[in-house]
């Protein structure tokens, strides 16, 4: 849509809109990062377990007695760190507050989807309404990352789907519009996974 002819109630909307998604998205970003860093912990604990039972069984192994009391050492470190971290980072309770958010969102874009094509002053007081609503909600939750922005715009450009080639418009003309949608896909895409592989990188 172009921000320049759409009217206010179709502006909101589609901000409203993006905003829901971004914060659907952060929602299921924060479960994810919260499932694998209990993976990784788990993980680390088993390791802990069996450089454990490897020292006191008596097993013949190529390290010695000190390398092995002080791999279980930084075990331990490592996993009591870690387990503050995921403690401060609070992955499932943040990722139920961004999914209400993103559901208190969805409410008010139904509320505004009657008024969409209507720009005259008698429904400026509804207008105003609205946005309120729509600002006061964004206060009571924590912002999401850009990462999660990003999402909300490559999804809503698959949802407009490729342009299609006008009767009277030249082959040369369609395939620069073609080209320019499929790159910026493409551009979407490859930010999205690099900021998603340096988020779970740890």
């Amino acid at each position: 849509m172009d921000r320049e002819k759409s009217n206010k109630f179709d502006e909101l909307s589609r901000v409203v809109d993006l905003t829901a998604k971004a914060r659907y998205r952060a929602s299921t970003r924060l479960g994810i990062h919260g499932m694998w860093s209990q993976w990784t912990l788990s993980l680390l604990a088993i390791g802990l377990i069996i450089v454990s039972v490897v020292s006191i069984s008596g097993i013949k192994t190529n390290f010695s007695e000190v390398y092995t009391d002080v791999m279980q050492i930084i075990f331990s470190v490592v996993i009591l760190t870690y387990s503050l971290l995921l403690g401060m980072g609070d992955f499932s309770s943040r990722s139920a507050k961004l999914h209400k958010c993103g559901m208190e969102l969805s409410r008010i874009i139904r509320k505004i989807k009657p008024f969409k094509g209507k720009d005259d002053e008698e429904h400026d007081g509804i207008y105003k309404e609205y946005s309120k609503e729509y600002y006061d909600c964004l206060e009571k939750y924590e912002n999401h990352k850009n990462v999660d922005f990003l999402e909300s715009r490559l999804e809503i450009e698959r949802r407009k789907g490729y342009p299609d080639k006008s009767s009277d418009e030249k082959a040369r003309s369609f395939l620069f519009r073609f080209i320019r949608a499929l790159e910026t896909r493409a551009a979407l895409w490859v930010s999205i996974k690099l900021r998603t592989t340096f988020a779970f990188f740890h």
